[in-house]
């Protein structure tokens, strides 16, 4: 019963005990009013609230008023919150929590700047640059009240903190037990804190008294600052006594770092990731192992920044070839890398092609720089060479069966090699609309156009050639019932296939007249062996030669 607040009676039972709002009070049995003297007066609630003679003070929907307490900008929509509103900017296809938008002297300011006083006078700020320092030991989450006589309250705080404090960087965002904090009922945030990118959000703090860990609610205003630490923008708390906590079990960075690394305050203000001092790295620089991946696209490969800070290397140092592909810390597998990209086009980055009729292989050099300390250098610097090889040849198929008499399928399969390779089928001898549904009936006398292309290569160097194209009655491409099309990179001397492009560039094309399988067959299977060939080495164009009167034959390069 001692916890009871002011103007409340206590109801003990043999478990526990109820606090309700003494006779001539009215409210939610932690703040009750006299409901005589408010009556008359009307203005026992404070700003946001208004009177209710039956409930006491109640939120105020500002949204849902057309007056000038909403005072959202056109670009941003209004979002009631308890005691206030806040509005939320406009965000089209873009995931994630919406920015609140504040506004100061009825002009909008800036995505995460907030409205800040000065004195006497308002403007525009980031709230990550003007706050109020919370420190107090009894915020923390390991603090448990000795004595309800000692309770605190934050029914006084109005503005932007921040909580600083061994440990206690942050709000808790799990129910805390009662009785924490400092207070009565501990405050903790009901859900998760922002990333920096995501401006200020609005999210909502709880106090957890008797069962119901939400039992106050109130809505906090969040933003995630450079240096890896967080603002708040706190409001009275709805009832006394009630605090923001901090969480004791939280090192704001702590989430960030890799298994090598730990969150240290760097500057007596800002917390960060560094390396851990008792790493067993061997310091010889022959035992850097760089990561590679060779990937469809891109090429990238790093070492790890722990590592190489061991051997004495500068990891903001990074660079390929090209000094201005800079690295970029990425965490991976539990370890901060530094990695550096590259496309595959020679000369980005500094990467150089060869290749050797069969192969491509794309080289480049990562490159970094030793650590000076005052006039001394520990290490020379290291470069590490690096290379990918992919295979010229490939195979790439309609893997679906199609019935060339009633239907067609588009189908586009990622090839084995150097790129991604497509066959897709056409509806017109142009080769610019290619068939979408999945079903299409085609006449007995219709054309099949069949296009091969290869992407993410260079079109000026390299080029599609269909070395083989050939059907079977089944998926498999070993199938011995075989009709071939195109064959070492010539066309079928019957006449039914015409070759639009074979060669010349990333695109190769050819039509054949429908046709079927003799015997019991329903299905046909098309397949291409594919090349890219290197025209700055090789001729990449079958040639037609008239050998005799009235005859073309199809000639290899």
């Amino acid at each position: 019963c001692s916890d009871c607040p002011e103007n409340t009676v206590c109801r003990p039972s043999s478990r526990s005990a109820e606090c309700i709002c003494a006779e001539g009070f009215v409210g939610d049995s932690i703040s009750c009013y006299n409901s005589t003297a408010c009556n008359e007066a009307m203005d026992c609630c404070r700003r946001g609230f208004q009177w209710s003679r039956d409930l006491g003070c109640t939120d105020i929907d500002e949204c849902a008023l057309d007056s000038d307490l909403n005072t959202c900008q056109p670009q941003s929509s209004c979002e009631n919150t308890i005691g206030s509103f806040h509005c939320l900017l406009d965000q089209v296809n873009q995931p994630g929590p919406r920015s609140v938008s504040f506004s100061c002297l009825n002009q909008p300011c800036p995505s995460g700047q907030d409205c800040i006083t000065a004195g006497v006078s308002q403007h525009c700020d980031d709230p990550c640059k003007n706050y109020t320092v919370l420190d107090e030991p009894w915020r923390s989450t390991n603090f448990t009240l000795s004595s309800s006589l000692n309770a605190k309250c934050d029914s006084n705080l109005n503005g932007w903190y921040r909580f600083f404090g061994k440990g206690s960087v942050r709000m808790p965002e799990t129910c805390v037990p009662m009785y924490s904090c400092g207070a009565h009922a501990p405050m903790w945030i009901n859900g998760k804190h922002p990333l920096e990118n995501d401006g200020i959000v609005s999210r909502q703090s709880c106090g957890h008294w008797e069962s119901n860990c939400c039992n106050f609610k109130t809505t906090v205003h969040i933003k995630a600052c450079p240096g890896n630490y967080y603002v708040y923008k706190f409001q009275s708390t709805p009832a006394c006594q009630l605090v923001y906590c901090a969480d004791f079990n939280t090192t704001l960075c702590s989430e960030s770092c890799s298994k090598e690394e730990e969150c240290v305050i760097s500057d007596g203000v800002n917390w960060k990731c560094v390396c851990q001092k008792n790493l067993n790295y061997s310091t010889e620089m022959s035992s850097l192992t760089p990561k590679l991946v060779c990937g469809s696209k891109l090429i990238q490969t790093g070492l790890s920044k722990c590592h190489m800070e061991s051997v004495g290397l500068n990891s903001s140092s990074v660079h390929l070839l090209n000094s201005s592909c800079q690295g970029f810390e990425d965490r991976n597998e539990n370890v901060t890398m530094v990695m550096a990209v590259t496309g595959r086009r020679e000369g980005e980055c500094g990467t150089t092609i060869s290749s050797n009729g069969s192969h491509v292989t794309y080289t480049n050099t990562l490159h970094a720089a030793h650590t000076v300390v005052g006039n001394v250098i520990f290490n020379p610097k290291a470069d590490v060479q690096f290379a990918c090889s992919y295979p010229l040849d490939m195979q790439t198929s309609l893997h679906i069966a199609i019935n060339p008499i009633v239907s067609t399928l588009k189908i586009a399969i990622t090839g084995l090699g150097i790129s991604t390779a497509k066959m897709s089928l056409y509806q017109t001898p142009n080769y610019t609309k290619p068939y979408t549904s999945e079903k299409v009936s085609l006449p007995i006398e219709s054309t099949l156009y069949v296009g091969v292309f290869v992407e993410d290569i260079e079109g000026d160097r390299f080029a599609v050639v269909l070395e083989s194209c050939y059907a079977t009655p089944s998926p498999d491409p070993s199938d011995p019932v075989q009709f071939f099309m195109i064959q070492n990179r010539c066309p079928n001397k019957r006449g039914f296939v015409t070759v639009q492009e074979n060669g010349m560039s990333l695109h190769g094309a050819f039509s054949v007249e429908l046709f079927k399988f003799v015997g019991n067959y329903d299905s046909v299977y098309l397949h291409c062996g594919v090349q890219v060939c290197d025209k700055t080495a090789e001729s990449c164009t079958p040639v037609s030669k008239r050998l005799y009167e009235n005859t073309l034959h199809c000639l290899l390069p």
